[in-house]
């Protein structure tokens, strides 16, 4: 008998609740993440005031961060084929990291996109 027949797998619902309670609870510190970022370009940028009391960029920054929200998403697409595998109880301990990579990248962006946002001429 091989390994994954000795371990019975887990229904697609303990998955799909497994993914919801990891990534959901970790989106609130991304989402806080980048907000952090944003603040701390308006603040730094602060000279620079008239620019953040338009309508316009209020639009613009509130359209990322749906952008960004959805590209979380993403994640799911990693970890639910991940979590069926047998490698599940290896990933489990491990996709931490997947969230971590994320949250650079996302910060990364956010902070370009807030460059190009201050400083358009560049």
């Amino acid at each position: 008998m091989t390994e994954t027949q000795d371990k019975p797998r887990a229904s697609m619902r303990e998955l799909i609740d497994s993914a919801i309670r990891f990534w959901e609870l970790r989106r609130i510190a991304y989402n806080g993440f980048l907000m952090l970022i944003v603040l701390t370009h308006m603040v730094i940028q602060r000279g620079e005031a008239e620019y953040w009391l338009f309508f316009e960029t209020f639009l613009q920054i509130f359209m990322l961060s749906v952008v960004a929200n959805f590209l979380y998403c993403f994640a799911y697409i990693i970890d639910l084929p991940a979590q069926y595998s047998s490698y599940r109880q290896q990933w489990l301990q491990w996709r931490w990291i997947l969230w971590v990579i994320g949250m650079l990248f996302a910060a990364s962006i956010a902070t370009q996109i807030m460059q190009g946002m201050l400083y358009p001429d560049l």
